[in-house]
């Protein structure tokens, strides 16, 4: 039994193969660390004498020689070996105070090339083993297991300490990722609130700029058509007066020809008279014939004005379709009914336009004995105001 538990102390390099070389007790090897054993010069020269040919023959073997190139371990212990065999040929192997580390002992005794070397020590770890008492051992074997109980309970902590932590780094992880999810869905939704609400304010400004727009041009086309409407207002009154002074200017010039040809001419002989007879029928019916075309043209262009004012006057009852009611628009139809027939009522009770008989004679009195009136035969709706403008 003592065979075996030091074939496996020193098959698995325990340090008390070391206290074997030092010649001190087993127990002092499980101290760490540099520490300082007296070594003779006897022990020496044998330590080399045993090392050194297994060493030439395994650096001479090319298989062992490229083990030992991956094994790191075994090069830093043949470094170290090298050098404290340095070290004691430098020294002669004769020092007494010679000193080398725990951990290069722990090398050398674990050395699998010790072969002799480990043989040499079985027998001193067997003797060792038998000296010690039972009640030791078994001393040392419950130190042993309660070690192990302890060394499996701070294992088992250890573990449930990182499974609770992973748990925690597991839930902490969770709650970031749902945190960032919720921040992300959140700025997205505000994002696409945002996008919304500029595209509702977008959408709104470009309504008000056609609906500017279009009252912009509808502006601008009412103050041409009322710019247009006014032009021609002036044209016509111009023509009219134009018109008018031609009639005036005839009208002078009759009556001078009148007073020049006289009834001198009419009283003289009766071919003069018709002669005279004739002039006054061809001169009045190109007069007629002219105040025709005049009235036809004054017609055409009072209805025209009449037509224009009528359709902008619908157009504006349109414009306002959407504010008044039916029975307003009844009312507002009703109204301009009425101004119309009091409009038409005012001109002498008679329609507009109709021709009315010269207020110089009467219906029965011949056209021949009438003086010409300078006055029109036709009176226009409007014509005192045109008088009083002029």
């Amino acid at each position: 039994m003592a065979s075996s538990s030091a074939d496996g102390e020193n098959g698995g390099a325990s340090p008390m193969t070391s206290s074997s070389i030092a010649g001190q007790n087993s127990a002092q090897s499980f101290r760490t660390g540099p520490t300082e054993t007296d070594v003779t010069p006897e022990k020496i020269r044998e330590l080399v004498d045993i090392y050194v040919p297994p060493r030439k023959g395994y650096l001479s073997n090319p298989t062992k020689s490229e083990v030992l190139a991956c094994d790191h371990g075994k090069k830093r212990f043949l470094d170290t070996i090298d050098r404290w065999i340095a070290t004691t040929k430098d020294r002669g192997a004769i020092s007494d105070q010679l000193r080398f580390p725990a951990k290069t002992r722990w090398q050398i005794t674990s050395d699998p090339l010790h072969l002799r070397w480990k043989e040499s020590t079985k027998t001193h770890l067997a003797e060792e083993s038998r000296e010690k008492e039972p009640k030791e051992k078994e001393r040392k074997e419950k130190e042993l297991e309660e070690k192990r109980q302890k060394l499996e309970r701070a294992r088992k902590e250890r573990e449930q300490n990182v499974k609770q932590q992973q748990e925690r780094e597991r839930e902490e992880k969770q709650q970031k990722a749902e945190k960032a999810r919720e921040e992300r869905e959140r700025k997205e939704r505000e994002q696409k609130e945002r996008e919304q609400k500029l595209k509702k304010k977008k959408e709104q400004h470009e309504k008000q700029r056609k609906e500017r727009e279009q009252k912009e041009r509808e502006q601008k086309e009412k103050k041409q058509k009322e710019r247009e409407r006014k032009d021609r207002e002036r044209k016509n009154r111009e023509r009219k007066d134009r018109e008018w002074q031609d009639r005036e200017r005839k009208d002078r010039e009759w009556e001078d020809r009148k007073q020049k040809w006289g009834r001198r001419k009419i009283l003289e002989n009766e071919q003069n008279a018709r002669q005279w007879n004739e002039y006054v029928k061809r001169e009045r019916a190109e007069r007629e014939r002219a105040e025709r075309e005049w009235i036809e043209r004054e017609w055409t262009e009072r209805e025209r004005t009449e037509r224009e004012q009528t359709e902008r006057e619908r157009t504006e009852r349109e414009g306002e379709v959407g504010e008044m009611e039916e029975g307003e628009m009844e009312e507002r139809e009703i109204e301009v009914g009425e101004w119309k027939k009091r409009k038409r009522d005012s001109s002498n009770s008679r329609a507009p336009g109709v021709i009315t008989r010269p207020a110089g004679r009467s219906s029965n009195a011949s056209e021949e004995d009438v003086r010409p009136s300078r006055q029109p035969e036709i009176r226009p709706r409007n014509v005192d105001r045109e008088q009083r403008l002029r």
